[in-house]
């Protein structure tokens, strides 16, 4: 299960700027929409400004407001492979999460908070040192020494992991050795132990599972009438977050089919009962969920 966060800008650019990317004394700066690609200046949900330095290249993004989102640096501009420290921040400005990345790897200690500044989780990545594939006689050889090779650059939990309820008590700690797990234990929001009974992980759900989601959405979406007489259909994408309570916030569109169906789309997950919230590590957590929502007409 991932679960999954945004970005933002911080400076108004001038009316003259409709192109995507601008150049602005080696500075670049890039529209982006929801999902974070590359859109327009009218479609953009956020900002990115990017800018060579000392061997990296550095991004800053903003939320559309201006507000600092994230920092971080890539080896070079394309911006493939993150390389260095990582930073993100919520929309009341608080850290969210910190870390350092290797060559695109986690490397080394990542901490997390919850909105209100509190500690939500933290530990340490370890990353084996791979010394690359060597050339053997045979295919089936090279291959295997080429998966070996990928496995032994993968990233791993070490060290002591500890984890936190929103209330500041501890939900969890996890001991490991290079990605094996040593020890585990595991408390309630009240602080007394969770025994055997322990939900490690889960997905945030609709009441009654996937199950009773489509048949809800079927009874309360009612089809625009403009669309209905030009026969206009298509599925909208809708993202919206699951707080820790179960309650949907931040709805937004992320893929259009045209204003009446994406403000109907959003009028129905809007009215949503409560959900069943995520759960990492023994305590619930706030969740990024993606959902299309299909307009048909027969």
């Amino acid at each position: 299960m991932s679960v999954k966060q945004s970005i933002e800008f911080f400076l108004l650019l001038p009316a003259l700027i409709a192109s995507a990317n601008v150049s602005c004394q080696d500075t670049v700066i890039t529209w982006m929409d929801a999902t974070f690609e590359e859109t327009d200046e009218d479609r953009a949900g956020y900002f990115r400004k990017g800018w060579a330095e000392n061997g990296l290249w550095m991004i800053e993004d903003y939320f559309i407001d201006g507000q600092l989102q994230m920092t971080g640096s890539f080896n070079s501009s394309e911006e493939k492979n993150k390389h260095g420290l990582f930073v993100f921040y919520g929309e009341n400005e608080n850290k969210l999460t910190e870390g350092n990345y290797e060559n695109a790897y986690l490397d080394g200690i990542w901490t997390k908070w919850y909105e209100d500044g509190s500690l939500s989780e933290k530990g340490a990545y370890y990353r084996p040192i791979s010394k690359g594939p060597k050339t053997l006689a045979g295919n089936s050889q090279v291959a295997e020494q080429l998966e070996l090779s990928r496995v032994e650059l993968s990233v791993f939990k070490t060290g002591n992991w500890e984890y936190y309820h929103a209330n500041g008590k501890k939900s969890g700690n996890e001991v490991f050795d290079k990605g094996q797990l040593i020890t585990a234990n595991y408390w309630n929001e009240d602080g007394s132990e969770a025994g055997d009974k322990v939900v490690l992980e889960q997905t945030a759900s609709f009441p009654g599972g996937n199950y009773w989601l489509p048949k809800y959405l079927k009874r309360y979406i009612k089809y625009p009438l403009e669309e209905r007489k030009k026969r206009i259909n298509g599925i909208v994408y809708v993202q919206f977050t699951v707080d820790r309570d179960g309650n949907i916030k931040d709805a937004k569109i992320v893929q259009s089919v045209s204003p009446n169906l994406d403000s109907e789309a959003l009028r129905v997950v809007k009215s949503m009962p409560v959900w069943h919230p995520a759960i990492m590590h023994n305590r619930r957590v706030s969740m990024i969920y993606n959902l299309p929502i299909q307009f048909a007409l027969f």
